[in-house]
């Protein structure tokens, strides 16, 4: 006959008796609510949530900030929509240079036609100026092996007459003009598809629609019956 095994009930207690280590093995499988509602119940839980990352693929913050703040920390990609002052460009590169960051940082933001931002990009770093053309700026950063690079999209499909997009990466220094990409769309659509709607419902018109089922319609094999939703 095998012999009966042991087994300590170790989770038949209070939480405030559970050790530290069990604690972050707990916290490792919550959702980001339950984190946030736990890191509320006290200081030494706000600190285990706090020790614990938690990966993203999306955030978004709606509204004004003129009441709280936003503070991005280990972002390797995030844009703003609609900045209305002209300093994004050069704080966020000093930033990244402040810190060291590392190569394939991206920043974007969109900000009105007539905003300053690149001029003021260009006189905050004179000195650390590696080239420059309307499109585009390349400077150094205290790291040898890394630059930064503006640029400016450039792109008569770009149907937002009123804003303009930027794009700031740390590439390696050793990257060459002619591995540039000169195309935006890619990278303005990440930020606001609809700059290019009016393309798109071209390409979408002369596209060929299949006999005998209105094109507004999916097809069958498009339908779930599960519908996604967005938090």
């Amino acid at each position: 006959m095998a012999e009966k095994l042991s087994i300590d009930l170790v989770f038949d207690k209070n939480w405030c008796d559970i050790p530290a280590s069990v604690k972050l093995k707990c916290i490792g499988k919550m959702e980001f609510k339950e984190r946030l509602s736990l890191r509320c119940t006290a200081k030494a839980e706000r600190s285990l949530v706090d020790s614990q990352k938690i990966n993203f693929l999306k955030g978004v913050f709606w509204g004004d900030s003129d009441d709280g703040a936003v503070q991005v920390q280990n972002a390797s990609y995030w844009h703003v929509q609609n900045y209305d002052k002209t300093d994004s460009l050069y704080k966020v590169a000093q930033i990244w240079i402040d810190k060291s960051s590392k190569n394939g940082s991206i920043f974007q933001v969109s900000v009105d036609k007539i905003d300053s931002s690149f001029d003021e990009f260009l006189k905050h770093f004179t000195d650390r100026i590696v080239s420059k053309t309307k499109k585009r700026v390349r400077i150094r950063t205290n790291n040898p092996d890394s630059h930064i690079l503006l640029e400016r999209a450039v792109d008569k499909g770009i149907k937002a007459e009123n804003l303009q997009f930027f794009r700031l990466m740390v590439i390696s220094s050793e990257m060459k003009e002619s591995e540039y990409d000169d195309s935006c769309k890619e990278w303005v659509c990440k930020m606001d598809p609809e700059v290019y709607l009016e393309e798109w419902e071209h390409e979408f018109s002369l596209a060929p629609r299949p006999i005998g089922r209105p094109s507004f319609l999916p097809e069958e094999s498009d339908i779930s019956d599960e519908s996604d939703e967005d938090y």
